[in-house]
C-alpha cells in the first residue's frame, strides 16, 4: 500500500536535500496519527484538569518540572545511594567484593544531578520511590529488586533493564 505523506510523494524521490523532512513526515505519521485518537482522549481529559490555555505557557521541561517535581533524591531518613545499597541483589558478585565496594563509593561521590542521572539509567526515571528502593516496581508493576550483574563479556559497555 502506497501513502503519500505529500501530495504526489509517491512520485517524489528521497534525496539528500529532502530526507530530514522525509524522516519527520514519516514520525509524525506512525507516532502522530496511528494514535491520533488516544491522544485526543488523552488531551481532552488533561485539558479537563488543566485547561490548554494555562498548559501553552510553558515549555516542555517547565510542564516536566510542574508534573514531577525535581528529581530530589536526598532523603531525610536515609541516603538514596544507602537505601539502594540495602536493596541490592547481586548476580556473580559479591556485596563485598572489591568492584562493588568501589562502585558504592564512587556513587556516593555523585553529586544530586549525577545520582539522578544514575537513578534514570537504572530505574526509567530521576525520582527515588516514595517509600524506597525496597519497593521499586519493574514495567509489570512488581516489585523489582536493583540488580548488579556481572558482565562476563568485558568489550560490552554498561547496560539496565526497567523490567
Amino acid at each position: 500500500m502506497v501513502k503519500n505523506l505529500v501530495p504526489n510523494g509517491q512520485n517524489l524521490p528521497v534525496t539528500q536535500d529532502n530526507k530530514l523532512e522525509y524522516v519527520k513526515l514519516i514520525c509524525q505519521d506512525r507516532l502522530g496519527k496511528d494514535i491520533e485518537a488516544q491522544l485526543k482522549a488523552f488531551l481532552e481529559g488533561f485539558h479537563e484538569l488543566i485547561p490548554s490555555n494555562i498548559v501553552s505557557i510553558f515549555n516542555s521541561k517547565e510542564l516536566e518540572l510542574m508534573i514531577s517535581g525535581l528529581p530530589d533524591i536526598d532523603s531525610k531518613l536515609l541516603s538514596p545511594v544507602q537505601d539502594l545499597k540495602n536493596n541490592t541483589e547481586y548476580n556473580g558478585y559479591s556485596q563485598n567484593a572489591q568492584l562493588i565496594r568501589w562502585f558504592w563509593e564512587i556513587l556516593e561521590t555523585f553529586d544530586n544531578q549525577e545520582k539522578a542521572s544514575f537513578i534514570q539509567f537504572v530505574t526509567g526515571t530521576s525520582k527515588v520511590p516514595l517509600e524506597g528502593f525496597s519497593v521499586l516496581r519493574g514495567m509489570g508493576g512488581q516489585v523489582q529488586r536493583f540488580t548488579i550483574h556481572k558482565a562476563f563479556d568485558t568489550n560490552k559497555l554498561p547496560t539496565s533493564h526497567t523490567w
